[in-house]
């Protein structure tokens, strides 16, 4: 590698090379199904940590991974499940059913089962009663735009790699290629 462009040449193909491994990295954690949020079993109670006001929807991961194992209902979420939820503190918050929202990328899939709306920040006790705790549930304010983002940007960043690593491994190829038909024209 010491010919002129070498170098060059092979920072470009690093960058092809990572690049590619990025691609490969981000199709696989879709395949997977991984949901983004903290998930948790819909059966009891279950505290999450809200750290700042707003609208909270608790989310129904229909079709999912949970502690390794691959989890798939239809998108119908149960009756006979009711949710309740509470400020750690014991002071109740409102939860209003709501299904209309949904949500799916590779192997993962969520409806909206409902949302709170928290006026101020602390631990939240969502308890959930009837079912058999076969569903998934996870609450978050995450917007779509947030969930689309996370889940495609390794996509982004791979053709960026390789979109910068393309042009530095011709060019190093292209003096690579002048520095070999110079020296062996000056022989």
């Amino acid at each position: 590698m010491n010919r002129r462009g070498g170098k060059r040449l092979l920072v470009g193909v690093v960058l092809l090379l990572t690049g590619a491994a990025l691609f490969v990295s981000t199709f696989a954690s879709l395949n997977r199904g991984g949901a983004i949020d903290q998930q948790n079993r819909a059966q009891g109670k279950i505290t999450v940590g809200l750290s700042e006001p707003g609208r909270y929807y608790v989310w129904d991961h229909y079709r999912t991974v949970f502690e390794g194992e691959r989890i798939e209902h239809r998108s119908d979420f149960p009756d006979g499940i009711t949710i309740q939820a509470s400020m750690s503190t014991g002071i109740p918050v409102d939860f209003r059913p709501d299904s209309k929202r949904s949500w799916s990328i590779g192997n993962h899939a969520k409806r909206s089962v409902g949302y709170l709306d928290l006026r101020e920040p602390g631990d939240v006790i969502v308890d959930v009663h009837g079912g058999v705790g076969d569903r998934i549930l996870s609450i978050s304010n995450t917007d779509i735009r947030g969930e689309l983002w996370v889940g495609l940007r390794g996509f982004g960043f791979s053709l960026i790699v390789m979109a910068i690593g393309l042009p530095v491994a011709c060019w190093g190829w292209i003096a690579r290629s002048r520095s070999s038909s110079v020296a062996s024209s000056a022989a």
